[in-house]
């Protein structure tokens, strides 16, 4: 299985991100990715809202609101309205991301793929933030 990342610029935050021919829109801020679970879940024609009723969602919520000593409401928010690309369910810790991605891919090796290959995009984002900033420090 082939797997290719590519990063395109949407906004001055917002970045598209393609992994296995399904783009999704991120953000990176604070220090943290933010992801459109919306935009994700679109090529496995599933819905954000049936995945955040689950059991196990609502617990990994509660969960990460106790350790990040944040409201639940912060880490998953509805934006409606402006650009395409900015509307739907984002949350805004990857960490919520990742455990999405396990409800959508049916199979360990999609499942698998998907976290490599989101995991080296954030190594390679940060990391290019990294270098912006020393270049900007200089």
């Amino acid at each position: 299985m082939e797997i290719e990342t590519q990063r395109s610029k949407i906004g001055e935050q917002i970045q598209m991100v393609e992994i296995n021919h399904n783009s999704f829109a991120v953000e990176v801020r604070n220090g943290n990715v933010c992801v459109n679970l919306t935009k994700m879940a679109k090529p496995f024609e599933k819905r954000v809202e049936t995945w955040l009723k689950t059991r196990e969602a609502r617990n990994y919520l509660d969960a990460l609101s106790v350790t990040l000593k944040s409201v639940t409401t912060d880490l998953v928010k509805v934006t409606r309205g402006g650009k395409s690309e900015l509307q739907g369910t984002w949350a805004y810790d990857y960490r919520i991301a990742m455990r999405f991605a396990q409800w959508l891919f049916p199979h360990d090796l999609l499942f698998n793929s998907f976290i490599i290959s989101f995991n080296s995009w954030i190594r390679s984002s940060f990391s290019l933030r990294r270098s912006e900033i020393a270049t900007a420090v200089v």
